[in-house]
């Protein structure tokens, strides 16, 4: 994926998509890709005019009646994945605390509220964490511009890769350069989807609810960077 398109929503596992068949859901075993490809490219070239949901639907259909014949057990194993995750989610985010402890940035500035939220995309999803800031004057604002951030502007957001096309801290603001929108957030991207424990295919809601309520909240009790000011994102 390009670095353009590093923050563009390109959902695969959404219901309102045909499924792909050169992506296999990370809930299911890697190694059967090639199953996969041939259960989704038969559905699909039987029901050319089949709406994707009714393509999801025959498509894992056909896909876990290729592993039954086959003796294979389709789905991945959940601890596996799920750690994973969790891994790979504290390991950016203490690469996050460790660069804004370094440039003290949150002694200098002050966090208003902040919310943390995942988008799906591609084979797996958008950890985001956004803090709006109190008021900032504009020369305070542009000395945090000429210490940290370079000038490296990008789809209207100052950025510093901390892992290109996987971390970035991000500079925002919503009315251009108002005092009252600017917004200090940091972005992780990883490429799996959790397991949950049913077996159905889960929906785009349901594993956004697991991202944001249960496998970030295992994240969040580790490696948080100092404000100063007793808030901590």
């Amino acid at each position: 994926m390009s670095q353009d398109s590093f923050y563009l929503p390109q959902v695969s596992a959404n219901l309102s998509m045909a499924p792909d068949p050169n992506i296999i859901p990370s809930f299911f075993v890697s190694s059967l890709s090639r199953v996969w490809h041939k259960a989704i490219t038969t559905v699909r070239q039987k029901f050319p005019s089949a709406p994707p949901g009714m393509l999801w639907r025959m498509g894992v259909t056909a896909f876990l009646e290729l592993c039954d014949a086959l003796h294979k057990d389709p789905y991945a194993n959940r601890a596996a994945v799920n750690g994973r995750i969790i891994t790979h989610l504290r390991t950016e985010k203490m690469r996050v605390a460790k660069w804004l402890n370094n440039t003290k940035m949150l002694k200098s500035i002050e966090i208003k509220r902040a919310k943390h939220f995942a988008l799906l995309g591609g084979p797996g999803f958008l950890m985001i964490v956004d803090g709006l800031l109190q008021p900032v004057d504009h020369n305070q604002i542009h000395q945090l511009f000429d210490r940290h951030f370079r000038w490296r502007r990008k789809d209207r957001a100052y950025v510093v890769e901390l892992k290109p096309h996987v971390t970035q801290v991000r500079l925002t603001n919503e009315a251009i350069d108002h005092p009252l929108r600017w917004h200090l957030s940091y972005v992780i991207r990883c490429n799996e989807l959790p397991a949950l424990q049913h077996t159905r295919l889960p929906t785009k809601k349901q594993l956004e609810l697991v991202i944001e309520h249960r496998v970030w909240p295992a994240v969040t009790n580790t490696s948080r960077p100092f404000d100063g000011m007793g808030y901590r994102i």
